[in-house]
């Protein structure tokens, strides 16, 4: 005899030489083709389930990506939120109408040291400025950018940079964001 498996049941069955299967519990026996229909039905109900879950799965993914809004912007919440690694607070990386300068961020000793190219993309010139230790951006140490006039500095990934449009109260993103960690070579300021 060889052992040939499970069944539905849970137990244990072995195949007999004369086609039958043998209950290994209790020493009855049920014809094969009894017991091959009901693996096929177990087969089949494993089959459905697997597929049940997938769609669940796809339903969850799309409620999140797309369905649950923010209240505040009515963007999907996956595209209300951002993961960066140097980051002083998760609330500087929302979703924000409007820049307001360097709030509580401040630079910090660490990171790697990068040459970024910041270009401005407005039809005004910005003033570019390094939020130092003390969390002050100050303008007198800042850099007037032209429109289209691009800056190579070389700093660090934990040394933000905030920018707004040369002698106004109004603030500009960089790279995206309000408050900018070098990261990348090429940045615009829009």
């Amino acid at each position: 005899m060889d052992e040939d498996g499970l069944v539905p049941s849970g137990m244990k069955f072995m195949k007999t030489q004369d086609g039958y299967y043998m209950d290994a519990l209790d020493g009855t026996t049920t014809p094969g083709r009894q017991c091959t229909g009901k693996l096929k039905v177990l087969i089949m109900v494993a089959a459905l389930m697997v597929l049940v879950l997938m769609g669940v799965s796809v339903l969850i993914g799309m409620a999140i990506g797309g369905f649950f809004k923010d209240s505040t912007t009515g963007q999907p919440l996956a595209d209300t939120t951002a993961v960066v690694s140097n980051c002083t607070s998760a609330t500087e990386f929302q979703n924000e109408d409007n820049c307001s300068g360097p709030g509580d961020t401040r630079s910090t000793d660490g990171g790697l040291d990068v040459t970024t190219v910041f270009k401005d993309t407005l039809p005004r010139t910005v003033l570019l400025m390094w939020i130092d230790y003390n969390g002050t951006a100050d303008p007198s140490k800042g850099w007037q950018l032209a429109p289209g006039g691009s800056l190579r500095l070389k700093t660090n990934t934990v040394h933000p940079f905030v920018a707004k449009i040369d002698g106004t109260d109004e603030w500009v993103r960089i790279g995206g964001q309000c408050k900018y960690y070098p990261q990348a070579e090429h940045v615009d300021i829009a």
